[in-house]
């Protein structure tokens, strides 16, 4: 073949990737709540893949990742002020080796509220509920942080179901994602945040603050199933560990309509 053919053939590829991406990212949905994949909210998820603090968006999920050799790691979400001091939620020990009740490979829920609250719009990173109340250790679920924030509000399983809270997440912006804990058959907690649900398959989608590493890739969404009355889980692929774990929490965030309005 001519090289002028070859170029030919190359160009032509080029044009049909180039239009094959575009047509992907219109193909989007406009908010993580429409994700009916992993994929898609993996896609629309606020990464940094540079370590630097990204801003919030409404509407979206910033990632909070909690495993420090994740390339989407962002050590500014976790620390402030000096390495190992009151404010470095990664270190397990302070500068005098006495080590820390918790640190960032224990906060799972910690990140999971972050997340939660960054669909909201609220920019509150692990580290700076911290520094707000000039404490290290936060009582969960975060009703301390949440009080500090003008309009904000929190429900549970007393005030409504799993169900009634996602329908709410899906149908109304002011409602946030499903922030979910639960305890594994070898009695490890984990948490996790629900921000979709695919009908016609019965699943929902979650983001993992502490991704998973599946046949050689990276896994920081995911799918899994519920028993019907969401007191377990049943199937989750990318996470087997997961499966058979008792849910024990679950949480949403949401604007009250009593908030100040800001000028």
């Amino acid at each position: 073949m001519k090289k002028h053919g070859i170029r030919g053939l190359l160009i032509l590829a080029l044009i049909w990737a180039l239009i094959g991406a575009a047509w992907a990212e219109e193909m989007l949905p406009a908010s993580i709540r429409e994700a009916q994949s992993a994929e898609e909210a993996n896609a629309l998820l606020i990464q940094s893949d540079t370590g630097e603090r990204l801003n919030v968006v409404s509407g979206q999920v910033r990632l909070i990742v909690q495993t420090r050799r994740d390339d989407m790691f962002c050590a500014d979400y976790w620390r402030s002020g000096e390495e190992k001091g009151e404010f470095d939620l990664t270190a397990k020990e302070n500068r005098y080796g006495a080590p820390y009740a918790y640190y960032i490979g224990t906060m799972c829920t910690r990140a999971v509220y972050s997340m939660a609250l960054s669909y909201l719009g609220v920019d509150m990173t692990p580290v700076d509920m911290s520094v707000l109340v000039q404490r290290r250790t936060l009582n969960e679920p975060y009703d301390e942080i949440t009080a500090l924030v003008d309009g904000l509000a929190r429900r549970g399983l007393t005030e409504a179901t799993f169900d009634e809270m996602m329908a709410q997440y899906l149908n109304d912006e002011r409602y946030s994602p499903l922030y979910i804990y639960m305890k594994r058959t070898n009695g490890v907690g984990h948490a996790l945040l629900i921000v979709g649900y695919n009908a016609e398959r019965k699943r929902f989608v979650a983001v993992d603050p502490s991704p998973r590493g599946f046949q050689g890739d990276t896994v920081r969404t995911y799918e899994l199933s519920f028993a019907q009355n969401r007191q377990r889980v049943m199937r989750c692929p990318y996470a087997k560990d997961l499966e058979g774990a008792k849910v024990l929490q679950v949480y949403q965030w949401y604007w009250t309509g009593e908030e100040t309005e800001k000028e």
